[in-house]
């Protein structure tokens, strides 16, 4: 799921995994506090909380590989850092810092799928830095909008960073420059860039898109671009030829909240915003004919994760966490969670038994099969939103 804006306190649920055996960071799980400057370790069998560690200002993002065996944690203050994690002392072991600037934060940041290098993307500054994780380098700096210098008309360059399935290059989406009142958005502009160097591969203009959202999907040269503005439909563009395709059938009066990509199913699913809350529905396309399926939503959710396990989607609602089976294509049971826990996005543990859900300065796990809540785990200040990561074997649960 993306990283909104800076201000959204994060939670970072990282699960690691080694190779050999067991471990004993296999059930490891992480949570960026921001309000109190450390980062809360989890055992995800028990649910409890097993440490606290102090990091060197306001954390907002924990990134793991899929391998899961390192942990890097990404925070802003004076200036941007990036820290690494011992897995056996459970200490920060080594920093690097990044921009003095005070206004400096981070609008995005992501790991690349072989876990190489680690992308970071000061919004305020609308500059990208590549992290080599082997030798815990600086790689290469980049400013990534040249027509916008900090802040116009009144507010920063929206900027979202995708790497591409192979990690050799990464896609970015930007919005910048003076808010036009004419066509309701500021100029956008979609970036693929070659990683580490960050050197311009292809520039293509696009709608104002508002703080739109970016995938990829499958392949090193397609993703699949979402904007927010009335009737205008998603659009896939090809990094090749810098061509795009729109999805008509979704263009309509509607305005795409969040979007989750399924793989295994060929899906793309939008969660849609209406003023009037009674008419919302789940938008699921489905890639191979170009068909949409709606799926009566009463609420508004946002958030959306899937659970493979279970085959279906979650997401966030007013009340706490609506279901849908993208199998039968229906609305399941709701699960009602308590007051403040409606704060951030969703994750599963491996074998898609339990989710992690954040609340005020806690986070409840679900079981999914009973829809019960089975603990509430307190940990620090600030923690909002969630993401997991390792691919620990569903089986070692």
């Amino acid at each position: 799921m993306r990283f909104r804006a800076s201000h959204t306190l994060a939670l970072a649920v990282t699960l690691t995994a080694h190779a050999q055996g067991p471990g004993p960071h296999r059930f490891l799980a992480f949570t960026a506090n921001h309000g109190s400057n450390d980062v809360s370790v989890l055992d995800t069998r028990a649910h409890i909380e097993i440490a606290r560690v102090p990091v060197p200002a306001r954390p907002v993002r924990v990134l793991s590989p899929p391998s899961g065996d390192s942990v890097f944690v990404c925070g802003q203050g004076k200036p941007l850092y990036v820290s690494r994690l011992n897995l056996d002392s459970l200490a920060v072991d080594a920093t690097i810092f990044l921009s003095p600037d005070p206004f400096s934060a981070i609008k995005d940041a992501e790991i690349s799928p072989d876990g190489r290098w680690i992308a970071v993307v000061d919004g305020m500054r609308a500059t990208l830095t590549i992290i080599d994780t082997r030798e815990f380098v600086v790689a290469s700096t980049r400013s990534l909008c040249p027509p916008c210098d900090g802040f116009q008309g009144g507010s920063a360059p929206a900027l979202r960073i995708h790497f591409t399935k192979d990690g050799s290059h990464a896609w970015v989406l930007g919005d910048h420059g003076p808010f036009d009142y004419r066509v309701k958005g500021r100029q956008s502009e979609l970036t693929l860039l070659e990683i580490p160097s960050g050197a311009l591969v292809r520039r293509i203009p696009v709608p104002p898109t508002n703080g739109g959202e970016l995938k990829v999907l499958g392949d090193s040269n397609r993703i699949a671009f979402v904007n927010f503005l009335g009737p205008r439909p998603p659009r896939f563009y090809d990094g090749l030829t810098g061509d795009f395709t729109s999805l008509e059938p979704l263009k309509g009066h509607w305005s795409a909240q969040d979007v989750e990509y399924v793989e295994d199913l060929r899906l793309l699913c939008f969660s849609e915003a209406l003023q009037d809350p009674s008419a919302d529905y789940l938008h699921v396309l489905h890639l191979e004919d170009q068909s949409v399926t709606l799926i009566r939503s009463p609420e508004s959710v946002r958030h959306l994760s899937y659970n493979p396990t279970t085959g279906e989607l979650w997401a966030r609602s007013p009340g706490g966490v609506a279901t849908f089976d993208l199998v039968e294509m229906r609305r399941r049971q709701d699960i009602s969670l308590p007051q403040g826990a409606q704060l951030g996005d969703l994750s599963f543990t491996p074998d898609g038994r339990f989710l992690y859900y954040p609340a005020v300065d806690e986070i409840v796990v679900v079981e999914t099969s009973s829809r019960a809540i089975v603990n509430t785990i307190p940990v620090g200040v600030g923690s909002r939103t969630v993401r997991m990561f390792g691919d620990t074997s569903p089986s070692a649960y």
